[in-house]
């Protein structure tokens, strides 16, 4: 029934882990500026979510989508910080762990 829905958070959720993990690997300000421009399209995510946020596999994931849309908005638009980043990446990692086990 949700399934286009898991699908677009799913690969949301794959992309964004996957540019935090190389951040860490080799940190750039142009991957910096891509973990950035992520927060429009999860604005638009959480937006898309919003209908189901209480519904079945979106209970767990429409809040942890939101605690990270939490970290960009303390940016205010301006540049991440190295502790932000990190921040975004232990979300993410955390998010993607408990989709994938």
């Amino acid at each position: 029934e949700n399934t286009l829905e898991l699908m677009f958070a799913g690969g949301w959720v794959e992309s964004f882990y996957l540019t935090c993990a190389h951040w860490g690997i080799k940190s750039s300000p142009e991957i910096r500026k891509r973990i950035m421009e992520q927060s429009a399209s999860l604005e638009t995510l959480l937006k898309t979510l919003e209908p189901q946020k209480s519904a079945e596999g979106f209970s767990t994931l429409y809040p942890a989508l939101a605690e990270i849309n939490s970290i960009f908005a303390t940016t205010k638009g301006a540049e991440l910080s190295d502790d932000q980043v990190k921040q975004l990446h232990a979300k993410i990692k955390t998010l993607r762990n408990a989709i994938t086990h």
